[in-house]
């Protein structure tokens, strides 16, 4: 009986995982194989730890005395409902009761955690051969199995209620012009401009528009909305639900905070919209294409780039490229216009003027 519980103790969690379609650990299409391993290059040897604790509880429960071995059979089914509940998506769950969430299905979903997964089953054939050997266990003392469960859930939400803010990322939108992003984050926490400055200094790779060729001013709009979030709605945004705006410039790192709903983008060029303003009022008469130069040029003029290192300021790039392509350009127009020509001219009478530090 024993070799055969504790086979099928093995085997188990392997069996379980492979009918959930859980990936392995290591990288593998399936945990069903890779959970029978019990070797260091495989997920079964997160199993070996519960399993060593099954094998003691197996060679000494015949030597306990019979009340031991009942009592023991509780406490096994108890740690199983135990670990199966602390696999439970706590911030699902938690989001679904204590916002106007409400996903699809139910919030009580398992993560896919293998060693709880093990903890589970291991400590059910602990239950199992605890009943074989001493059953009946006292009535009363059945009252620990459902407890265990509902206290384990019960302090997860608990503390998702009312422990430190909530913060989740929900995706990225397009502003109304090309470099201009929204950000959008979930949070429980009220309006407290140096708790949300903190939280953004602990995300030092989020939402950084000198950090990324994408964007140029960046709109993180923190909203108390988790379905408007979630449903990625922008126009649900507004009103009491939204928290707080912090808006952020690449071109001098500037971030600036607002309670509720604010335009970042408002009086505030792009590049792209910086350089169309400057084309319309560079009329050289020289041609189009001489035209769209010297707004570069005008534009690079004013231009400086950071003191200690180059971030992905979309402005210095495209004056660093200037630069870069001087003489690239100029052959082209060269070729174009001839050598005398008034372009040609041009071009290297300008060619100073955006000398920006390879």
């Amino acid at each position: 009986m024993r070799i055969a519980l504790l086979l099928a103790a093995w085997l188990t969690p392997a069996l379980i995982a492979g009918v959930l379609g859980w990936t392995g650990i290591w990288g593998t299409g399936s945990a069903l194989v890779e959970y029978l391993i019990p070797l260091p290059v495989a997920g079964g040897a997160l199993h070996v730890p519960s399993f060593a604790v099954l094998l003691g509880v197996v060679f000494s429960l015949e030597r306990r005395r019979a009340g031991t071995a009942r009592l023991v059979a509780v406490a096994a089914f108890a740690a199983c409902l135990g670990a199966l509940a602390a696999q439970v998506d706590v911030e699902r769950l938690g989001g679904w009761l204590f916002t106007d969430y409400q996903p699809h299905g139910s919030p009580l979903r398992l993560d896919g955690n293998p060693l709880l997964l093990f903890i589970a089953t291991d400590a059910f054939w602990a239950g199992v051969y605890a009943l074989a050997v001493a059953p009946s266990p006292p009535r009363a003392a059945w009252l620990a199995v459902p407890l265990a469960p509902l206290l384990v859930i019960g302090l997860a939400v608990i503390d998702y209620g009312t422990g430190a803010p909530v913060f989740t990322i929900g995706g990225s939108f397009q502003g109304p012009s090309r470099g201009q992003v929204t950000e959008v984050v979930y949070t429980n926490a009220p309006y407290d401009e140096q708790r949300l400055l903190q939280w953004l200094e602990s995300k030092p790779g989020f939402a950084r528009p000198w950090l990324t060729p994408n964007a140029e001013h960046v709109a993180l709009v923190f909203s108390s909305s988790l379905q408007a979030v979630k449903s990625r709605r922008l126009d649900a945004l507004g009103g009491a639900d939204t928290v707080a705006t912090l808006c952020l410039y690449e071109n001098d790192q500037r971030v600036e905070p607002y309670p509720g709903l604010h335009d970042c983008f408002a009086g505030h060029e792009t590049t792209l919209e910086t350089l169309q303003r400057l084309t319309a009022a560079q009329q050289t008469g020289l041609g189009d294409d001489i035209d769209q130069w010297a707004a570069r040029v005008a534009l690079c003029r004013t231009v400086e780039p950071p003191p200690e290192r180059y971030f992905d300021i979309e402005r210095v790039a495209l004056c660093r490229n200037m630069a870069r392509n001087f003489q690239r350009v100029l052959e082209r127009a060269v070729g174009r216009y001839g050598e005398e020509s008034g372009q040609v001219a041009y071009l290297r009478a300008t060619a100073g003027d955006y000398a920006v530090p390879q």
